[in-house]
């Protein structure tokens, strides 16, 4: 009579735990949010920066090395401006 008590609580605790899982993955996908941000402009200004940070320590007529990929922009500072000034910063660094 135990063993059926036991057995049967089991089950029942069991079929409520799968239930709560279900319900919980369902939609995995569902309130997923994508931040897709243009980084063209970004990316724009951030090798036209680079050119003219290299060339305000090298001088006019120098040319730069192959600028690094720059890393994706910070949230809210994802325009030509943002790209430029980062891009000016190392390639001022990059030149010294």
């Amino acid at each position: 009579m135990k063993k059926c008590i036991l057995i049967s609580g089991l089950l029942v605790l069991s079929s409520i735990t799968i239930e709560a899982n279900t319900g919980i993955t369902s939609q995995p996908n569902e309130n997923k949010t994508t931040n897709t941000i243009d980084t063209k402009e970004y990316n724009k200004g951030y090798y036209a920066g680079w050119d003219a940070g290299w060339k305000s320590v090298k001088g006019k007529v120098s040319k730069p090395v192959t600028p690094p990929h720059p890393n994706a922009p910070k949230s809210g500072h994802d325009s030509y401006g943002d790209g430029y000034a980062l891009g000016f910063k190392l390639g001022v660094k990059r030149a010294r």
